[in-house]
């Protein structure tokens, strides 16, 4: 996996890689609006609190997963 770099060559970048992150617009989206296959990182929000954060390689999907009632689905699917 890390094919010849240290595990710290790669954690050593994470605030320079936060940070840029952070400063990024917010997009809201809807699930049918969404190329499928669209990869990306989201988070779900209560209250306009974000609770909680995820990476996916195909977003239509992921999304469709959490508002799922299934147990099997996502982390949020039951909530």
């Amino acid at each position: 996996m890390f094919e010849g770099k240290r595990y710290s060559d790669y954690t050593s970048n994470a605030p320079k890689f936060f940070s840029e992150l952070v400063i990024e617009p917010l997009l809201k989206f809807r699930v049918d609006k969404i190329d499928h296959g669209r990869s990306g990182i989201y988070i779900l929000y209560e209250n306009g609190l974000p609770v909680y954060v995820g990476r996916t390689r195909n977003l239509q999907s992921r999304f469709r997963a959490h508002v799922t009632q299934s147990h099997n689905s996502a982390s949020f699917a039951l909530k």
